[in-house]
């Protein structure tokens, strides 16, 4: 398959009902390895599933067997495909939804979160806020503080996966619109207030009332949402 450039394409499909064993064999020794340490067995199953898959996809544009790719990572631990980051990508995944965006050479970073998510949004808050954040959200009624507390980490855990800065990256001085119907939009990157305006950011809903967002260093002239009907060793889409 072939994707252009500054086209984003974000698969999308439910983990349900797939048996880790069809797609075990496609995982790198690492990969097995990482499973073998996850002890709930649901939790397993979906990563070594939601795994595969990204193998598939990359597999099916780089013209290459799934278990023959080979990843390597940055300081922070950010997966690249081994001498091809001319084909970027981010993986998430959720309550056995799963979300695989693909790019040509440009940074990007995906994450989703269940809407009824039961989340201690005041606690969580003094963590991702900035003090212009804070002040936005307590003025929020309260049956609105969840779908917006929601849009802000999405957006931001989005943005750090895609500079791929882990769990050190300076949250509170990113700044990110989050309100009900607000536009998706980074307004301020407070350690230079000039890189705001290198970025892409958008979010969409997927069924079963997820909320997942995209963040990208560069410019997107095309999201493409598509739905994975049908995954196998070989995926029809």
């Amino acid at each position: 398959m072939r994707l252009h450039p500054h086209t984003l394409r974000v698969y999308y499909g439910s983990l349900s009902g797939y048996e880790a064993a069809s797609f075990y064999d496609l995982l790198s020794e690492e990969e097995k390895e990482r499973a073998f340490g996850i002890i709930a067995s649901a939790d397993r199953n979906r990563f070594i599933v939601s795994r595969a898959w990204l193998r598939i996809l990359l597999g099916s544009y780089l013209s290459e067997q799934p278990e023959h790719i080979q990843f390597e990572y940055s300081l922070n631990g950010k997966p690249y495909v081994k001498g091809r980051k001319d084909l970027q990508f981010s993986l998430a995944h959720t309550r056995g939804m799963v979300v695989i965006g693909l790019l040509r050479d440009d940074e990007l970073g995906l994450d989703i979160e269940h809407l009824d998510r039961k989340i201690d949004t005041t606690k969580l808050s003094e963590f991702i806020f900035s003090p212009q954040e804070a002040i936005a959200f307590r003025s929020y009624e309260k049956g609105s503080r969840q779908e917006a507390f929601i849009n802000c980490w999405t957006r931001k855990e989005a943005f750090v996966k895609a500079k791929g800065a882990g769990l050190s990256f300076p949250v509170k001085e990113l700044e990110v619109s989050f309100a009900k119907d607000e536009k998706a939009k980074v307004l301020s990157t407070l350690w230079n207030e000039q890189e705001k305006e290198e970025w892409y950011l958008e979010s969409f809903d997927l069924p079963g009332n997820y909320r997942a967002a995209v963040a990208v260093q560069g410019r997107v002239s095309s999201l493409e949402l598509i739905a994975i009907k049908k995954f196998q060793v070989t995926c029809e889409l």
